[in-house]
């Protein structure tokens, strides 16, 4: 069986190449590789619940603190324990592979799916819906503009050279068409069984989010940067909701909405925290380029997310007069994890935070490399923080595929720059709240 043919990639458990070890252990091992990475997810949802239940400084967002532990043990244990790091971090690369770089996406989709009902019909206009995109698709391109300035300005007034990072594997995550359409027969017979139980419903909506989601992956460039995978998911789960209101009298596309933010949402979104520690542990992995490009990763990354916050609320305030929403859009230059957080402090809406975040990834997706090339950007690190600051981890996961050199800088700008958010909303939330409240 192709390796790509099963949810979880095999992955030795020592890190040897099973072809290498006798017909034994290579047995052994295969048989017990789709346990490594439910191990790792385990344990890393495990300690996201944790740090939710028991995070003893209310003002500090649980993700940011778990980032934070992350990075300072690993760090510890690369420098102090180096022999523990390396089972640590092999332990944990079945989890990084999973959900950073075969099913990111995914795990995102809910914010757009939900985004009809993010806000009251009556609310919902189509001129509130086109502002709120003028505003995203405007501070995408001034964030790219001036994070690339800041970035190429401190790279020049440092004279810092440029740290060759590690070659980074480039693995083709198309998915086969034995897989997808497993999946979505399995969609198309829940929501053939959905009269049955809303319990088919959603087992429906997931396993189509999946197969869509798989489907969408193949779509070849440049076509899949207009259909990214997160727009195609949300128009497939609404138009499953709208024909299940169509031909079940107990459904309606209300009703089949309710059921995919009461149960898919949460699965997907669960996997938000993990998502972020992942990342950390990659940051901890390239600690070496974090010390070598501190000045541009940090100070960059910190000014860029900073402006990034204050350009949205520039933009927003005279185009929105509802400050619920002015207050929920600060938040969209964050991943979602952080930025769902972040958003209790800035007291938004969390459906309209979810989405902002996921339109910036997938506009700012669109837009990053023609913007980086037209604006004359070549320096691997100017391109690597420019596209994270711009599209979150689409724009890494972008810019990755053809630029596998500006893919670590864009990992740890990634962490950098959502971090740094939290942060400047923490320093600033009074005068936000206060500018903000129309």
């Amino acid at each position: 069986m192709d390796r790509k043919d099963v949810i979880f990639r095999p992955f030795s458990f020592d890190g040897s190449d099973p072809a290498t070890t006798t017909t034994t252990q290579g047995g052994i091992r295969e048989a017990l590789a789709p346990l490594a990475p439910t191990m790792a997810l385990f344990a890393l949802t495990l300690f996201d619940r944790a740090l939710t239940a028991l995070n003893p400084f209310h003002r500090v967002p649980a993700p940011l603190l778990g980032v934070v532990l992350v990075v300072v043990v690993g760090v510890y244990l690369r420098h102090r324990r180096e022999a523990t790091w390396e089972q640590v971090a092999r332990f944990f690369q079945p989890a990084q592979y999973f959900l950073t770089h075969r099913y990111l996406a995914l795990f995102y989709s809910p914010a757009l799916v939900l985004l009809p009902m993010a806000l009251p019909l009556e609310k919902l206009t189509m001129q509130l819906v086109t502002r709120v995109l003028f505003i995203i698709v405007i501070g995408c391109l001034l964030t790219a503009v001036t994070t690339a300035f800041l970035v190429k300005s401190i790279r020049r007034l440092s004279h810092n050279g440029h740290k060759v990072p590690d070659s980074v594997e480039q693995d083709d995550v198309r998915f086969s068409a034995r897989f997808i359409v497993v999946w979505l027969m399995i969609g198309c017979v829940g929501s053939a069984l959905s009269w049955w139980s809303w319990r088919f419903v959603a087992l429906s909506q997931i396993a189509l989010s999946v197969g869509v989601y798989c489907l969408s992956v193949r779509i070849p460039r440049p076509a899949n940067l207009l259909l990214n995978p997160m727009v195609v998911i949300a128009v497939a789960m609404n138009a499953q909701a709208f024909l299940l209101g169509r031909v079940h009298e107990n459904m309606t596309y209300g009703a089949a909405i309710d059921v995919y933010s009461r149960t898919v949402r949460p699965v997907f979104f669960s996997q938000l925290g993990p998502i972020i520690f992942c990342f950390a542990i990659s940051v901890v992995q390239r600690w070496d380029l974090v010390v070598a490009h501190r000045l541009e990763l940090a100070l960059g990354c910190f000014a860029s997310a900073a402006f990034t916050v204050v350009s949205t609320a520039f933009l927003s305030i005279p185009l929105i007069d509802d400050p619920l929403v002015t207050r929920s859009l600060l938040s969209r230059g964050m991943t979602v994890a952080l930025a769902l957080e972040n958003n209790k402090l800035l007291q938004g809406s969390e459906a309209i935070t979810a989405a902002a975040v996921a339109l910036t990834a997938a506009l700012g997706s669109i837009m990053i490399r023609p913007l980086l090339t037209v604006m004359g950007a070549t320096d691997v690190i100017v391109r690597g923080v420019t596209a994270a600051a711009t599209a979150h981890g689409m724009g890494a996961a972008v810019l990755g595929q053809t630029e596998p050199d500006a893919l670590p800088y864009a990992g740890l700008a990634y962490v950098i720059c959502g971090v740094s958010g939290v942060v400047f909303t923490m320093m600033t939330q009074s005068l936000l709240l206060e500018w903000t409240s129309g």
